[in-house]
């Protein structure tokens, strides 16, 4: 598929040039992690539609929408993020104030300026108290644990965080090696 424009709207084209999408759309975007799914903007929302069918899947209604991972994507409606499966059903509910990182069946979830993991299922394995993860958006365990901190402080200069004490959660959400290190790796 391809991405075209005509009189100001945009739609999609296969390779014969066929018109699968009518160009209707302010905007349309390709989703990472989901092929047959593309994110199209009408009236300040955005929505979802099949792109091999052309068929609507979700109405525009969400202020932004991520791309998906591992079957799901982040959508945000006046401020609070959420998330949608692949059929457009919200699977976690959008009461947060950010969402990332949906890998091995955690998800990173802020609330209240602090961080914890929620599972695809939106249950809480680890506890809204954390400043930080390490590595940015991914929520990524190595040899069962991964490195959180509390007490960053963040600063222009470093808007996710600098400073604060290192240490590492489980799977399960627990915290087994006391964060009271100044920087610290993943484990090899």
């Amino acid at each position: 598929m391809a991405k075209v424009k005509k009189d100001g709207q945009y739609g999609l084209i296969d390779k014969t040039g066929k018109e699968v999408v009518a160009p209707e759309f302010d905007a349309i975007e390709f989703f990472g992690g989901a092929r047959d799914r593309v994110g199209v903007l009408q009236n300040d929302y955005w929505g979802i539609i099949d792109k091999e069918s052309g068929e609507l899947i979700i109405t525009p209604q969400y202020d932004l929408i991520k791309s998906f991972s591992n079957g799901l994507a982040a959508v945000k409606t006046k401020g609070k993020w959420g998330a949608i499966n692949m059929q457009g059903q919200l699977v976690i509910p959008q009461i947060y104030d950010d969402l990332r990182g949906f890998s091995e069946g955690f998800i990173k979830a802020q609330e209240d300026g602090k961080w914890g993991l929620i599972g695809y299922d939106g249950g809480i394995i680890a506890p809204f108290i954390y400043d930080r993860f390490y590595d940015g958006s991914l929520p990524v365990f190595r040899e069962g644990l991964t490195p959180v901190n509390i007490g960053a402080q963040k600063t222009d200069r470093y808007p996710f965080g600098k400073g604060g004490k290192w240490g590492f959660i489980n799977k399960q959400g627990k915290l087994v090696i006391p964060c009271k290190y100044m920087d610290v790796s993943q484990f090899d």
